[in-house]
C-alpha cells in the first residue's frame, strides 16, 4: 500500500472543505499562483492563503502538487489522478 487515501477516505476528506476552500483548491490544482487565484476571485492574495492552507490540512497533503493530485482524483475517480483517465472520461473516448 502506498499510503495514499482510498476513494472513500478521499471523498470524506474533500467533504470537509468549505465552498471557498474548494474554489481555491481547484485553481491551485491547475497550477495557478495565489495571486492569480485572487485576481480570478476578486479578492486579495492574502485572502486566498487562509483558504489554501486548510485545504492542505483537511486533505492531508503539504504541497500544491499533492493537492493537485487529490483534486484530479476527485474529478476523475481515478486513484492516481491520472490525466489520461481524465481525458478519457469524456464521451466518445475510444478507451471508454
Amino acid at each position: 500500500m502506498d499510503g495514499s487515501p482510498g476513494r472513500a477516505q478521499l471523498t470524506e476528506r474533500l467533504a470537509t472543505l468549505t465552498v471557498r476552500e474548494l474554489e481555491t483548491a481547484e485553481p491551485v490544482a491547475h497550477g495557478l499562483t495565489s495571486q492569480a487565484i485572487a485576481d480570478r476571485l476578486y479578492v486579495s492574495r492574502r485572502t486566498v492563503e487562509p483558504h489554501v492552507s486548510p485545504a492542505f490540512r483537511k486533505t492531508g497533503v503539504s504541497s500544491r502538487p499533492a493537492l493537485a493530485a487529490v483534486m484530479a482524483r476527485r474529478r476523475t475517480g481515478n486513484p492516481f489522478g491520472d490525466a489520461r483517465a481524465e481525458e478519457c472520461a469524456r464521451p466518445g473516448c475510444p478507451r471508454r
